[in-house]
């Protein structure tokens, strides 16, 4: 992520969601494997429109890729 943003989102893997959303305490082996960075091979770059970096931008469009970038 770094030549593309500073910051790193965290990744939840779909088997994680509702574990790291439950009201339980975690133990913190756990909380440490739930936020390991997401593996690079499971995800995929590539140019999307400006108006995804606006707050107000809250549709599928934002992310779609942007052809000839």
């Amino acid at each position: 992520m770094a030549p593309i943003y500073n910051q790193m989102p965290v990744i939840f893997r779909q088997d994680d969601e509702m574990r790291w959303l439950s009201r339980d305490v975690l133990p913190v082996d756990e909380v440490q494997r739930i936020l390991a960075p997401y593996p690079a091979e499971g995800m995929e770059a590539y140019p999307v429109l400006e108006r995804m970096n606006r707050t107000n931008a809250d549709d599928e469009g934002v992310i779609k890729p942007v052809k000839g970038l």
